[in-house]
This record gives C-alpha cells, structure tokens and sequence, in this order.
C-alpha cells in the first residue's frame, strides 16, 4: 500500500519521539506490562485537575473479590450548582464506567491511567468511574471482563446514592478496555441488566483475538502497537488460546454472532491502527444489527494518537466528537437561561449578556454568556468567550478565570452548546 503515511502533522509532533522509541523485545506479559506501564508513565504527566473530585470506592466481584473502583467528578461551585439545577424532574447525572487501556495486561487506574480517567471527566462533564480491573496472567478470563461488569452492576443498584442515573450509564473504553467494555455489555444484555446499558463509547478498541498483520504487510512500518505485543496481551488473556476455536464472545467481542441489543455506539480509531480493522468491521456488524453507530477513521494516525500529540488537529477533532458523543445522553435542557446568566455576577464584572454572540466585539474586555432569544422551546442556549482562539487552540480550562470554568461545566454537563 504505497498511499500509507502518517498524517503530516502527527509526524511533525511525534516523529522525534517514535524515531527514538526502542524496539519492543517483550516476551513474557510481565515484560509487556512493564514496557507499556513505562509509556504510559512518560504520557501520563501532571497532576489531576482542580476541577476533578476523586473519591475511591470497592466493589464485590462475581468470585466475592473487593475490587476498587475510582469516581471522577467534575467538581460542582456552589454557583454553578444553583444555576443548573434543573426546574423539573430529578437531579440524577449520566455515568460512564471508565475502562482503561493497556494491552490486557497493563496501564492500572493507579497509578497510570488516573489521568486519562479524570481527564475524560472534565472534558465531558460526565463522571467517570473507573474500574480497577485485575489483570492478566495473574487474573485471566473471565475475570477482568466480569470485574468490569460487576462495576456497571453495582453503579445501576447502588449510583442512585451518588447521584447517577441508572437509566443513563455507558462504558467508555480505551484500547483493551474498549474490547471489556463490549464483553461487558454484551454480559449487561444477556443478564438482562435493567434499565439496559445506554451508551458504549470505544476509543481505538482492542475486540479481536484473531488481529494480525503479514511481516511484510507495510502496515507493520506504522505500527504504535504491534504483533508481537498483541498476541503475548490476547495469550495472556486467554490462558494462551489467542486465535483458537474456543474463545468466548464476551472475551473477544468481535466473535460475537448477535450484536443486536446492543446500545449507543461511538467508535474511532487511525487509519494506521493495527485495530483499525477490526473496528471498522466491527461498526459495519452494528450497523447491520440496528445498533445506532457514529463512527471516525482518522487517516494516519496509529494507535493512541492522541497521546503522542494531543495538539494537533486530528487529535483535537477526535477530542471534540468523544465529548459530543459522550454528552448524547444527557438531560434535556430544564432550566432557565437567567439561572444560569447569573453565574459569577455578584462582586464580579467578568459576566456581561448579551443577546447575540456578534455583540461580543462592543465588548471586548468581557467575557460573556449569551442566550439567543427566540420563540422556539428549544432556542439554543450559547455560552460565547472573547477568548474563542485561545478556546479553540485547546488552552487547559485552568488557564480561565473560575467563573468562566463554572459556566463551561454547566454548559457541558447540561447539553449547553458553547462557542
């Protein structure tokens, strides 16, 4: 395949990097898990955001284990608190079951994955639990996708107490998480969880036990995650029957012969993805099932992408339709412009209204939340920063003054779209 490259502006942030990267020589899952623990520690740099609450919780699993399960909530400012309450109905919040990454054998919540985890949150403005699967050799199938099922069970029993809707939880899986998650799901319809599970939201998904590429396949030239990797994760998973005639659906998802009933749907991958594939086909395997699909292949890109250079375009794209697709189940917009208008007004000159988001060039020195008035029940209500470029360059939330970060966690934790 000649026409394979990396996008161009991949390549300018993280070629200096991959061009350095040692070769994989792991032979064993435990040399595995600490090569890819070592990359996940290079990536997962900084402190967890202000914004975030963390609060630990244990979970009893399908064998009586007590296993953690880490909460990420967008911190709620006594203002933004107000302002948002809904004017109808009841305060309970969507929840996503957070799965992390690292080739089934790897990348623990903590300490490497916290980050990813609570990062996904304050992007969101959904809360975020993520499940300290156990982790393979010690802990094989079916015991890391029944811890991650457990977690899902507990939050729709018990989330009510924390503030969770039950009829409004999702998995947000990573990598290997993204294939736990499916087997979970599938678990979740099969068991015949109630309310059933709403959304499953699969970055770069690993399903497939069977994934390999031929040694002189150019593909192998892009690869972040590679053959050799993938087989000693999937063995060590499988108790070393990768590929064979007996593997479980709900290990290997994509071996699944029914996906139907299956919920929401969002996955992405790159187009130089080693899983690139199998998600592909995967997707085309919903769809054929009525399972409502949104999916992204983002050309040149391998895997985690957006951990080796979050900043470029591409990466901020994926950034942008993840937050979309995890705001879609959200609740109905319930409350009335002026409540949340009168965010940070008091002892505090940094809010103006304004009626359009035009207006905002009379004003330059404001930032400003505007409601765009109209006769429609469904008029949008937009939040507008004289900072846009700034916004938009992905400068950290931090970066802005408290109250303009109170209304972006309202606006993204209520359906808001903001500008």
């Amino acid at each position: 395949m000649a026409g394979r490259k990396f996008d161009p502006e991949f390549w300018r942030a993280a070629g200096p990097v991959l061009a350095i990267r040692p070769p994989t020589f792991s032979r064993t899952p435990m040399q595995l898990r600490a090569s890819v623990n070592a990359g996940l520690k290079s990536l997962n740099k900084g402190a967890i955001p202000d914004a975030i609450l963390e609060t630990k919780h244990h979970v009893t699993s399908f064998d009586g284990e007590q296993i953690p399960v880490y909460q990420y909530s967008p911190k709620v400012p006594a203002a933004a608190a107000a302002a948002a309450a809904p004017t109808s109905g009841g305060a309970n919040q969507p929840a996503f079951v957070y799965v992390h990454g690292g080739g089934l054998v790897a990348g623990q919540i903590e300490p490497f994955s916290r980050l990813f985890a609570a990062t996904c949150a304050l992007h969101t403005g959904v809360q975020m639990f993520a499940v300290e699967y156990r982790l393979p050799p010690d802990a094989a199938y079916p015991t890391p996708v029944e811890d991650c099922y457990a977690a899902l069970k507990w939050l729709s029993e018990s989330g009510g107490q924390l503030g969770v809707d039950a009829a409004r939880l999702g998995f947000y899986g990573v990598s290997a998480g993204g294939g736990l998650g499916v087997g979970a799901a599938l678990m979740a319809r099969d068991r015949g969880l109630s309310p059933p599970l709403a959304k499953q939201m699969l970055v770069y998904p690993m399903l497939d036990d069977r994934t390999c590429v031929a040694p002189d396949d150019p593909l192998c030239g892009f690869l972040t995650w590679t053959n050799r990797s993938n087989l000693i994760g999937w063995n060590a998973y499988l108790a070393g029957k990768a590929g064979g005639q007996d593997v479980p659906e709900y290990a290997a998802p994509a071996r699944a012969v029914d996906l139907g009933g299956l919920p929401s749907t969002y996955i992405d991958v790159g187009s130089l993805d080693l899983f690139c594939k199998e998600a592909v086909t995967f997707a085309g395997r919903l769809a054929a099932a009525d399972v409502q699909l949104e999916l992204h292949v983002y050309p040149g890109l391998p895997h985690i992408f957006d951990l080796y250079a979050p900043d470029i375009e591409l990466a901020r794209r994926a950034a942008e339709n993840r937050r979309k697709a995890a705001m879609s189940f959200m609740p109905p917009r319930s409350f009335t412009p002026s409540r949340l208008l009168d965010i940070g007004v008091e002892g505090d000159l940094e809010w103006r209204m304004c009626l359009n988001p035009s207006d905002v060039s009379e004003h330059p020195e404001y930032m400003t939340l505007s409601y765009r008035w109209g006769l429609e029940a469904d008029a949008d209500m937009v939040l507008v920063t004289t900072n846009i470029d700034q916004f938009r360059q992905g400068q950290p939330i931090e970066m802005f003054p408290q109250t303009f970060r109170d209304a972006i966690f309202v606006a993204r934790r209520f359906g808001i779209r903001y500008l």
